[in-house]
C-alpha cells in the first residue's frame, strides 16, 4: 500500500512541476524579449482581429538600443474614431525589410490608425515614420507603415499583453 501511495505521489509531483515549467515557458515566449534581432526577411505576430486602433507610438533610446512601442487600443466607431480602452492583444502585423535601412509594416485588424508619428530628433538609428494610407491597396482594416532609418539596423519585435503592445527593439547592425 505504500509503494501505490509513493506512486501516486510522484505521479503528482512530477505533473505539477511539468504544468509549472510548460506555463513558464509560454510565457516566455510569448511577453518577453528573447533577444532574437533579424537584419532581413520579416517578422510576423498577432491574432486575427478587427476592430483595434493603433492609438500611441512611443520612441525611447535605452543606451545600447532604441526602442518603439505600438499601443494598441479598441476602435471607438465611425463617430469616435480614436480608441477609448486598451486592447489585450494585438491584431495582426509583419515588419518585412525592404533594404537595411528601410522596414515596411503592415498591421491587419485595424479600423483606425490614430497614431501621431514620433519625432526622431535625438534618434541615433531611426530617421522617419511614414504613414502610407493607399485606399487601393489597403482593405478597410488595413494599414501600413514605412520606418526609414539613418544607418543599417537589426531589429527584434516582440508583443506584451493586457494592455496590447506591439515592442521594436533597434539595434545598428555593425556588420552590415
Amino acid at each position: 500500500m505504500k509503494k501505490y501511495l509513493y506512486l501516486i505521489l510522484f505521479v503528482f509531483i512530477i505533473t505539477f512541476n511539468f504544468n509549472l515549467f510548460s506555463n513558464a515557458e509560454k510565457l516566455s515566449v510569448k511577453n518577453f524579449k528573447h533577444g532574437n534581432y533579424i537584419n532581413t526577411g520579416s517578422i510576423h505576430g498577432g491574432e486575427i482581429a478587427d476592430g483595434l486602433d493603433v492609438k500611441n507610438i512611443r520612441w525611447a533610446d535605452r543606451n545600447n538600443f532604441e526602442r518603439l512601442v505600438f499601443d494598441i487600443y479598441k476602435w471607438g466607431g465611425p463617430t469616435n474614431p480614436e480608441g477609448i480602452l486598451p486592447n489585450d492583444y494585438s491584431g495582426t502585423f509583419k515588419f518585412e525589410f525592404i533594404s537595411d535601412t528601410e522596414i515596411d509594416v503592415s498591421f491587419e485588424g485595424y479600423r483606425a490608425f490614430t497614431a501621431k508619428p514620433p519625432k526622431f530628433t535625438k534618434s541615433d538609428l531611426v530617421s522617419e515614420m511614414k504613414i502610407i494610407q493607399d485606399e487601393e491597396d489597403a482593405g478597410d482594416s488595413e494599414f501600413e507603415i514605412k520606418i526609414i532609418f539613418n544607418k543599417p539596423v537589426k531589429i527584434e519585435v516582440f508583443e506584451l499583453y493586457s494592455p496590447a503592445r506591439i515592442v521594436v527593439d533597434i539595434i545598428e547592425n555593425i556588420s552590415g
